[in-house]
C-alpha cells in the first residue's frame, strides 16, 4: 500500500501550505515547463532547489524515494531507451552511445524533477484548494474534473500494472521494446484517468451536484509575491548558466 499513498495531501501551517493555491498552482506548472525548456545545467540548479522547498513545507523527499519503485523503474527505463536507441559515437556493448547517456540522463533528470515537483505540489495543497484555483483560471466543471482526477492519483499504480500486464501478453516486452512500451503506457493512463474523471462528473452532475458550492475568499499576499519573485530570479539565474 505504501506506493498508493505517495501522492496525496499532507495537513500542516507552513508557508508552502497557505500560499494562495493559485499562486502554487501557476508556480508548478512554470517550473513544470522550465523543467523542458532548461538546458541540462539550468534544469540541475533548478532540481538543487528542490530541497529548499521540501524544508519549506517540512516535507521528506525520502517518501518517495523510498516508496515509489514503480516510478524509478521508469526513470531507469527512460534512461536506457535512451542511452542504447540515440545514434552516435558508442562507448559500451556497442549499443549504448555517449550522445545516449547525455541525453538519457537528461531525459531521466527531468523525469525525476516532475515527479518530486508533483509530490511536492500535492502534499501542500488540499484537493479543495486547487479546485479553487482551477476554477478561478478554467471555471467550476474543469475544477471538478481537476480534483477528481487528483483524486484518482492512487488508482494509476493499479492502472499502470494491468497495462504492463497486457502489453507483456501482447509481446510487448519492456526490454526490447522500452519506448513503444513507456508510450502506450503513459497514453493509457491519461485516457483512462480522464474518461474516469469525466464519468465521475457527469455521474454527478446527473444528480443535480451543484458546482455554485460557497468557496473560502482566495487572498495573496506578499508571501505570494516572494514565491514568485524567488522562482524568477531561479530561473533566470538557471537560463542563464
Amino acid at each position: 500500500m505504501a506506493p498508493l499513498l505517495i501522492f496525496h495531501h499532507r495537513p500542516g501551517r507552513t508557508v508552502l501550505h497557505r500560499l494562495d493555491p493559485r499562486t502554487k498552482l501557476l508556480l508548478m506548472l512554470a517550473a513544470a515547463a522550465a523543467a523542458f525548456l532548461l538546458p541540462g545545467r539550468g534544469l540541475a540548479l533548478l532540481g538543487a532547489l528542490l530541497p529548499a522547498a521540501y524544508a519549506a513545507g517540512r516535507l521528506h523527499p525520502a517518501t518517495v524515494a523510498r516508496n515509489g519503485l514503480a516510478i524509478w523503474v521508469l526513470v531507469a527505463l527512460v534512461f536506457l531507451s535512451r542511452a542504447a536507441g540515440t545514434p552516435g559515437d558508442p562507448v559500451l556493448w556497442g549499443t549504448v552511445t555517449r550522445q545516449g547517456l547525455l541525453l538519457g540522463g537528461r531525459d531521466a533528470g527531468r523525469l525525476v524533477f516532475l515527479v518530486f515537483l508533483g509530490h511536492l505540489f500535492i502534499a501542500v495543497t488540499p484537493v479543495s484548494d486547487l479546485q479553487r484555483a482551477v476554477r478561478f483560471f478554467a471555471g467550476p466543471r474543469t475544477a471538478l474534473l481537476a480534483g477528481l482526477a487528483v483524486a484518482l492519483i492512487p488508482e494509476l499504480m493499479d492502472w499502470a500494472s494491468e497495462t504492463a500486464a497486457a502489453g507483456s501478453l501482447r509481446g510487448l516486452s519492456p526490454r526490447r521494446r522500452p519506448v513503444a512500451a513507456l508510450v502506450i503506457l503513459g497514453s493509457s493512463l491519461v485516457r483512462k484517468t480522464a474518461e474516469r474523471a469525466a464519468s465521475t462528473a457527469e455521474a454527478l452532475e446527473a444528480r443535480n451536484f451543484r458546482y455554485d458550492r460557497s468557496w473560502k475568499p482566495l487572498r495573496p499576499g506578499v508571501p505570494d509575491l516572494a514565491a514568485a519573485a524567488l522562482f524568477i530570479v531561479a530561473a533566470a539565474g538557471a537560463a542563464l548558466i
